[in-house]
């Protein structure tokens, strides 16, 4: 009995130390990638920007709803774009 002690000890010993060494591990290392300049896009010529102090409300609501529209769609754009930098 004494004899399978001293021989599960130290060989127990051993199988712990070979399992924990053999866990690979896996490290990350960030690499400076240069970022291509961002495209130019033109701001939309609002409708709003078109009205006169004298124009009838119905075509202020219209100005207003198209440029609503106008905004909506360079929002979109700006986020393609940005997608394309967040990868």
């Amino acid at each position: 009995m004494k004899n399978n002690i001293k021989f599960l000890i130290p060989n127990s010993a051993f199988l712990i130390l070979v399992a924990c060494t053999t866990i690979p591990k896996t490290v990350e290392v960030p690499i400076a990638v240069e970022c291509p300049q961002p495209p130019e896009i033109t701001r939309p010529q609002l409708a709003v920007k078109t009205l006169q102090p004298a124009s009838p409300p119905a075509e202020v609501i219209k100005a207003y709803a198209m440029t609503l529209e106008q905004l909506a769609g360079y929002a979109t754009e700006l986020e393609t774009i940005l997608k394309g930098y967040r990868k």
